[in-house]
C-alpha cells in the first residue's frame, strides 16, 4: 500500500465509500498519534481531523486502540512489502546484501510517514506494543539477511561461522539509524557513517 493511501483524503461521501472513511481515520490517526501520542489524543479530536463522527470511528474499529492497532498493522505491511521490493534481483551477495540494506536507510529518509510511524510506535507508553513491532520488523529484515548472508557463504564471497551473529550487527546498525534519524534529524550525514559501517563489517566477512 502507497504511503499516500494514509493522507486525509477528500474523496466521495463517507457514506458511500467506507474505505474512504476507513483511510481517513487511519491518516487522521497517524497525524495525531505522532503529534500528541495515543494517551493525549482523543477520540473527539480524531474523529474531528478525519471528518466523520465518533459512533463512525467506533463502527468501524471499536475503539481508539482498535483504530492504533489497525494503523500499526496496515502501516507495517506497508514498510514489509517496501523492503520486499527493495531486493535486488541481480548480483553478487554483497552487492545485493549492501543495496538490500540502504535502501531501508534510504526509505526511511525519503518517506515521511515512515518516520511519523516509527516515532509514533517508539513514544507508545505501553511497552507491549513496541516490542511487538520491533520484533516483528526485525524477524522480517533478520530473515533477509540470513538468506543473502548464507547465499554468500555458499558462493564463496563470505567466510563467517556465525551467519546470526553478523545478522544481529547489521541489525543493531539499522535499529541505531533509525533512532537517529527520529529524534536527531541527521540525515546525510548519519547514513553516510551508517554506509561506511556496513562496508566495514561486510569487509570483515569478505573473502
Amino acid at each position: 500500500m502507497a504511503s499516500s493511501d494514509f493522507d486525509n483524503h477528500r474523496l466521495g461521501k463517507p457514506d458511500q465509500d467506507g474505505n474512504a472513511v476507513r483511510d481517513r481515520l487511519l491518516g487522521a490517526a497517524l497525524e495525531l498519534f505522532a503529534r500528541k501520542g495515543f494517551e493525549s489524543a482523543s477520540v473527539r479530536e480524531l474523529a474531528e481531523a478525519a471528518e466523520v463522527t465518533r459512533p463512525t470511528l467506533y463502527y468501524h474499529f471499536g475503539s481508539k486502540e482498535g483504530l492504533y492497532l489497525e494503523m500499526v498493522e496496515r502501516l507495517c505491511a506497508t514498510v514489509e512489502d517496501s523492503i520486499l521490493r527493495s531486493l535486488v534481483p541481480r548480483g553478487t551477495a554483497r552487492a545485493r546484501l549492501r543495496s538490500f540494506v540502504l535502501n531501508i536507510l534510504d526509505s526511511i529518509i525519503e518517506d515521511a510517514s515512515k518516520q511519523r510511524f516509527f516515532f509514533t510506535i517508539v513514544l507508545d507508553p505501553r511497552r507491549n506494543t513496541l516490542s511487538s513491532f520491533h520484533e516483528r520488523m526485525r524477524n522480517f529484515i533478520a530473515a533477509i539477511l540470513g538468506l543473502l548472508l548464507e547465499e554468500g557463504v555458499e558462493k564463496g564471497e563470505f567466510k563467517t561461522d556465525d551467519v546470526k551473529c553478523i545478522t544481529n550487527m547489521i541489525l543493531a546498525l539499522v535499529d541505531s539509524f533509525i533512532y537517529n534519524q527520529i529524534f536527531l534529524a541527521c540525515p546525510k550525514s548519519n547514513r553516510d557513517e551508517a554506509e561506511k559501517m556496513l562496508d566495514a563489517l561486510l569487509d570483515q566477512v569478505a573473502l
